[in-house]
């Protein structure tokens, strides 16, 4: 019986002998042997189109372009990594929406936290209509149902591997969830506004002035709370509170407390006291870290910086492998997460020409991260 591995050895040779079959599978494939050059070209020392660093166009500068609204995510994502701006915002290379099947998790990161969101917003709209207070024991009861309610719709959108994992999900979820009604209850905002919204369907995005011009703005601010002294914005974040408290905007990796309070006192016409970022969840321990104004006013000179780099064509990746982490493009990059943590040639790459400093791709990206230096 000759099967599949036959007929390659006897196409590679006869005998003892081989011959390279390398040519004849790149001449036969040329998908394939484009991908093998551009593997090649991104070991190479010298920053080209396959690292991000391409010509420079008009179009790549949204100050040159008043048509084009971003999202504060969506400079947060440039702040960390040109490349991830280039492929999503830039080339539109949306990652496919293919369920992975992991007999060990129901709900990726990205569906547990927009589950919480959903049910933090909720909890404290219902509160709001019906006068109960976060320390009233109907506060819990109304964000359990309303993460039971979360919980049947989306067991209708992803499929449940089992239901030993969904049960410890479940359990999980309950835990973060009370973890929200014990935050709240602690420091409850007197005066609130729920996913305040701007620059979505009709409502004219928000103008953020720069050098160069002007950059327009859209999304969506988790809460503004507003007392005696003014406006504090709060942004939830449902993940571990690592990295936080230090930089105010760790060399342009967080930008959206700056950029939501720019938003909070442009449009609601009152001061913004602070941003905050809040962790109302078990593994975040309910942590809350508190930006004063002033810290957050040269957004606006940071956020220039970049744009001032992508519109030289520097769309370099970062030097920093855990902003690989949970990055839509890491297979792109070959990214790796190990038992050790994560793995980035490209980043590994990127940090050495930061540190040589003598490439002029990495000029702007190397003023960012030393931005509070």
């Amino acid at each position: 019986v000759i099967d599949g591995d036959d007929v390659w050895m006897a196409a590679l040779g006869s005998g003892a002998v081989l011959r390279s079959g390398r040519g004849a599978v790149r001449a036969a494939f040329p998908a394939l042997d484009r991908g093998l050059d551009v593997v090649a070209a991104r070991r190479d020392g010298v920053p080209t189109a396959v690292h991000g660093v391409i010509e420079p166009r008009d179009v790549f500068d949204p100050r040159r372009h008043p048509e084009t609204v971003l999202s504060p995510s969506g400079l947060q994502a440039l702040g960390t990594c040109p490349l991830r701006y280039l492929h999503r915002t830039v080339l539109r290379a949306y990652p496919p929406d293919d369920p992975e099947h992991d007999p060990d998790r129901w709900l990726d990161a990205r569906q547990r936290g927009s589950l919480l969101h959903h049910v933090y917003d909720q909890t404290l709209r219902t509160a709001q209509g019906g006068g109960v207070k976060p320390a009233d024991r109907a506060f819990e009861v109304m964000a359990l149902d309303a993460l039971r309610e979360g919980i049947e719709r989306l067991r209708h959108e992803v499929p449940s591997p089992g239901e030993g994992t969904l049960d410890r999900e479940i359990a999980a979820l309950r835990e973060d969830v009370r973890s929200f009604v014990r935050m709240v209850g602690e420091d409850a905002p007197e005066d609130a506004r729920l996913e305040y919204t701007f620059g979505i369907g009709d409502d004219e995005p928000v103008s953020l002035q720069l050098d160069g011009g002007a950059v327009r703005l859209r999304g969506a601010i988790d809460r503004v709370d507003q007392d005696l002294n003014g406006l504090h914005v709060v942004d939830y974040k449902t993940g571990v509170a690592y990295g936080h408290g230090k930089d105010t905007f760790d060399g342009g990796r967080r930008l959206q407390h700056a950029l939501y309070a720019h938003v909070a006192e442009e449009r609601l016409g009152n001061r913004v006291v602070d941003g905050q970022y809040h962790f109302p969840t078990r593994r975040g321990q309910n942590q809350r870290f508190v930006y004063e104004r002033d810290r957050l006013r040269p957004v606006g000179e940071l956020v220039a910086l970049m744009l001032d780099g992508i519109a030289n064509g520097h769309f370099v990746p970062t030097d920093k492998a855990d902003d690989c982490k949970f990055c839509d493009y890491a297979e792109v990059c070959r990214a790796r997460q190990t038992t050790w943590g994560v793995t980035s040639p490209l980043a590994d790459w990127s940090k050495e020409h930061l540190e040589l400093g003598l490439q002029p791709a990495f000029e702007h990206l190397k003023k960012v991260r030393k931005f509070e230096e």
